[in-house]
């Protein structure tokens, strides 16, 4: 198979690379709270689009009928968005705090549904990810030290909180620029990188070690490793580190179970 990059990207394609190369950027920035609704439905809008166009199309570039799981979690995801105007409603909370909701709705509850609907409808090459992740990680080398070096010669735990928490969300703290924490009770710095918390950290950094070991750049899929450890390492979360040690042998092992030999 060729490396993606030597293919030309779709606009899907280019999109997810995009946002996966912008993390840093995003976090710098507070941004990554906005980044994963405003990518999940400007995919949605592309899937919704290539449906749209499907009469304009090859036969062979048409894309596929939608699948009957992907429809009753669409339809799950606008059960719960009716069910929410129908609290709103029996409790009298207003339109606005009926808007204020719906938003939430949207860049939350919605996603499952839009993902799993773009994944399925959209031709995503898995490699573009891998890829991607992969560079990912070698930004994350670049900026470790600093990580590392931070609570040691006085830099502050939280460099600021981005004005974007304006448009609402669970806390601040996921649209604070964090360098490290402080973990209460042993007084050790601890580390969350791109995360709102060191655990979800840590399984950030899981997912990454999976993506990068499918890498076919030797050279990539090692950077990519090493950024995924040492994330899974310094956000001190032990159940990441148990999740290294099981799921992918475990996932490997279950792929060849129709393969007895």
């Amino acid at each position: 198979m060729v490396a993606p990059t030597h293919t030309r990207y779709s606009a899907a394609e280019k999109t997810i690379a995009v946002a996966i190369k912008a993390t840093w950027f995003l976090w710098l920035i507070g941004g990554l709270y906005v980044a994963g609704p405003v990518l999940g439905w400007a995919l949605f809008g592309m899937a919704v689009w290539q449906y749209y166009s499907a009469p304009t199309m090859s036969p062979e570039a048409r894309p596929p009928f939608v699948p009957l799981t992907v429809w009753l979690w669409m339809l799950g995801m606008l059960a719960m968005l009716v069910a929410l105007w129908a609290g709103h409603s029996d409790f009298a909370l207003g339109t606005g705090q009926t808007i204020k909701s719906t938003i939430g709705w949207a860049k939350g509850w919605a996603l499952i549904a839009l993902f799993i609907f773009v994944g399925a409808t959209m031709r995503i090459r898995p490699e573009v990810i891998y890829r991607a992740m992969c560079q990912l990680g070698k930004q994350t080398l670049w900026l470790l030290p600093l990580f590392v070096a931070a609570p040691f010669v006085g830099l502050p735990e939280t460099l600021w909180v981005s004005p974007l928490k304006a448009i609402g969300g669970p806390g601040p703290e996921y649209f604070a620029t964090v360098l490290y924490t402080i973990e209460p009770g042993v007084g050790t710095p601890r580390w969350q990188f791109m995360a709102p918390w060191s655990p979800a950290a840590g399984m950030v950094a899981v997912i990454y070690i999976l993506c990068a070991i499918e890498e076919r750049d030797v050279k990539l899929k090692i950077i990519g490793i090493m950024a995924g450890l040492m994330i899974a390492l310094l956000s001190q979360s032990r159940l990441a580190l148990v999740a290294l040690a099981v799921v992918w042998p475990l996932a490997h092992g279950i792929a060849w179970v129709r393969r007895p030999a």
